[in-house]
C-alpha cells in the first residue's frame, strides 16, 4: 500500500463522513455503518503491508501530564458546563468520526506531505490543521469563524499529542471524549476561545519540550 492509495482511503473517508449529512436528516447509523466498513478494509490492509508504525496505529509509547493537562481540561470544563451526554446511539458514529478523523489528520496527510511534498515538521502540521478546520466547517459547522479557529487550534494540539505519545489513538481518545461532552446548543462565544487556547498551549509546550530536547542533544 503506497502513499498515493492511502490518500485515496482518505478521500473515500472524506465522501462517507461528509455524504450522508445531505442525504438523510439522521446520519448517524449509516455513517457507522459505512465507516465500520471502511476501517475494516483500511486496517486489513495496513496490516498486512506493516504499516502500522507508520501510521501510528499503534499504543501510545509515553505520556507526559505537565505537556497534556490543557488538553484534559477541555472534555472536564465542557461536561462541568454542560453536563449531557449524547444517546448511546449516536457513540458508534462519534467514535469512528473520532477515529478516521485523527488517522487521517495526524498520520495518513502528514505522512503524504512529509514524503511526497518534502514539507518540514511544522509546515505539514500547520497545513494539516488548516485542511481540519476547512473539512470541519464543510461539514456543516455553524459560525464559520469560531468554527475555524476552533479546529485549527484543536488540530494543533491533537497533532502535539499525537506526536508527543507516537500514537493517534491518544488524540483519538481525547477526540472522542471533547465530542461526548460538546454541547448540544451552541457554545458562547468565549468558551470556544478558551478551548482553543487551551489547544494552543498544549502546542506550545510541546514544541518548547522539542526544542528542549533538541538543544540537549
Amino acid at each position: 500500500m503506497n502513499i498515493s492509495l492511502l490518500l485515496l482511503y482518505s478521500l473515500l473517508y472524506a465522501f462517507i463522513h461528509l455524504l450522508p449529512q445531505r442525504l438523510c436528516a439522521d446520519p448517524a447509523a449509516l455513517v457507522s455503518v459505512l465507516e465500520a466498513a471502511f476501517w475494516l478494509l483500511l486496517l486489513r490492509n495496513v496490516k498486512r503491508k506493516g504499516l502500522q508504525e507508520r501510521l501510528l496505529l499503534c499504543r501510545p509509547r509515553t505520556f507526559s501530564l505537565r505537556l497534556s493537562w490543557p488538553l484534559l481540561c477541555i472534555p472536564l470544563l465542557q461536561l462541568a458546563l454542560h453536563p449531557e451526554l449524547p444517546s448511546w446511539r449516536e457513540l458508534p458514529a462519534l467514535a469512528f468520526a473520532a477515529l478516521g478523523e485523527e488517522v487521517l489528520f495526524r498520520a495518513v496527510l502528514p505522512l503524504a506531505m512529509r514524503e511526497k511534498l518534502a514539507l518540514g515538521e511544522g509546515a505539514v502540521c500547520f497545513l494539516c490543521a488548516a485542511l481540519f478546520a476547512l473539512f470541519h466547517l464543510l461539514n456543516g459547522a455553524a459560525a464559520a469563524l469560531l468554527t475555524l479557529l476552533y479546529a485549527f487550534c484543536a488540530a494543533l494540539g491533537f497533532s502535539a499529542l499525537a506526536e508527543q505519545t507516537g500514537s493517534v489513538l491518544s488524540p483519538a481518545l481525547l477526540h472522542l471524549a471533547i465530542n461526548l461532552t460538546l454541547p448540544s446548543s451552541p457554545e458562547p462565544s468565549a468558551f470556544v476561545v478558551l478551548n482553543s487556547a487551551l489547544f494552543l498551549l498544549a502546542y506550545i509546550f510541546k514544541r518548547k519540550g522539542k526544542n528542549k530536547n533538541e538543544t540537549l542533544h
